[in-house]
């Protein structure tokens, strides 16, 4: 399975996703706070959702709860 890198809000974080998948706002709107890639040809889907800013430290966010 080969994967393409997807850069998420403008390219403050990136991902890594098959080859299949599309970005459904080519086709639909989605909110700005939201990242939506789909398989057209199967059941699976991958959303991301940013819910409220939290002034923490690089290095901290990915513990901050």
């Amino acid at each position: 399975m080969s994967f393409k890198t997807i850069e998420l809000y403008g390219g403050a974080f990136e991902i890594q996703v098959p080859e299949r998948f599309v970005d459904i706002s080519h086709y639909r709107h989605i909110p700005d706070h939201q990242e939506v890639y789909i398989d057209p040809s199967g059941d699976q889907s991958i959303i991301t959702e940013l819910n409220s800013y939290q002034n923490v430290p690089d290095s901290d966010a990915i513990t901050y709860v």
